[in-house]
C-alpha cells in the first residue's frame, strides 16, 4: 500500500512539473518550426557567371606538378602526420580534375593542357597512394574521389587502348584498397583505431560512407567491377 501511494505521488509530481515547464498551449504553437526567409532565386546569368569564375580559378590555381591543394603542413590543422597533406591533395586534385572534365574545359587549349597535367599527376601518384599504417585514414577520401574521377575519365576522355587499360588498372586498385579499408561495422571512416589490423578501424561515418558508395556506383557505370557484398554491407 505504501509503495502504491508513493507511486501515485510521484506520478502527480511529474504531471505538475510537465505542466509548469510546457504549459497548456497547443502543440503546434509551442513547437512551430521557424520559417525560412524569402530569397530571390539567382538568375541563369548569375549561375553561369559563377560557373565561369569557378572554372577560371581551377585553371589558374593548378600547381606546377599538375595537382591542386597545399602540401605545407601548416595548413593541416586537424592532421598529425606529414603524409596527411598528400591524402587531401589527391582528393582535391581528383575533384578539380573531374569538375574540369565535366564542364567541358578540354574544349579549349588552356583547359586541355591543365587536364592533361592533372591526369599525368594522378597516373604517377596513384600506384603508390595508400594507407601508411598510422592513426589517420584521410587517404580514404583520396581513393574515393580518385575512383570517381577515373570513372569520368573512362567515360568522357578520348584515349588509346593502352591508356584505357592503365586507368582501368588504377580504378581496380582503388576498389580493392577501399574494400580493405571498410570498417568492421560496414562503411568507411577516417581514423584508425587498430592501425595494425585488417580492417584498421571498427567505426564509420555517414558522409564518408556515402562518398565511397557514390564512387562505387560511378565505377560500375563505367564498367569497373565492384564486389556486391561490399556495397550490400
Amino acid at each position: 500500500m505504501i509503495l502504491r501511494r508513493r507511486y501515485i505521488l510521484e506520478l502527480l509530481a511529474l504531471l505538475c512539473l510537465t505542466i509548469a515547464l510546457f504549459g497548456c498551449e497547443p502543440t503546434e504553437q509551442r513547437f512551430a518550426a521557424p520559417r525560412p526567409l524569402e530569397i530571390t532565386p539567382p538568375t541563369r546569368e548569375a549561375i553561369l557567371a559563377g560557373w565561369d569564375r569557378g572554372i577560371a580559378y581551377l585553371l589558374e590555381s593548378q600547381l606546377s606538378d599538375g595537382s591542386w591543394g597545399r602540401s605545407n603542413r601548416r595548413y593541416m590543422y586537424i592532421a598529425t602526420r606529414k603524409t596527411s597533406a598528400n591524402d587531401f591533395k589527391m582528393a582535391t586534385t581528383a575533384l578539380a580534375l573531374q569538375a574540369l572534365i565535366e564542364s567541358g574545359a578540354d574544349q579549349s587549349a588552356e583547359g586541355l593542357a591543365v587536364i592533361e597535367r592533372a591526369e599525368a599527376w594522378m597516373l604517377h601518384k596513384l600506384p603508390s597512394f595508400r594507407y601508411d599504417g598510422d592513426n589517420e585514414m584521410f587517404n580514404v577520401w583520396g581513393h574515393a574521389y580518385a575512383l570517381q574521377t577515373i570513372s569520368t575519365i573512362l567515360e568522357k576522355r578520348p584515349m588509346t587502348d593502352e591508356r584505357r587499360a592503365e586507368w582501368e588498372t588504377l580504378a581496380a586498385l582503388q576498389v580493392r584498397l577501399l574494400v580493405s579499408y571498410e570498417s568492421l561495422r560496414g562503411g568507411w571512416g577516417y581514423y584508425s583505431t587498430y592501425p595494425h589490423t585488417r580492417p584498421p578501424t571498427h567505426w564509420a561515418t555517414s558522409f564518408m560512407t556515402a562518398s565511397v558508395l557514390i564512387a562505387f556506383h560511378d565505377a560500375q557505370e563505367a564498367g569497373i567491377e565492384v564486389p556486391r557484398g561490399t556495397v550490400a554491407t
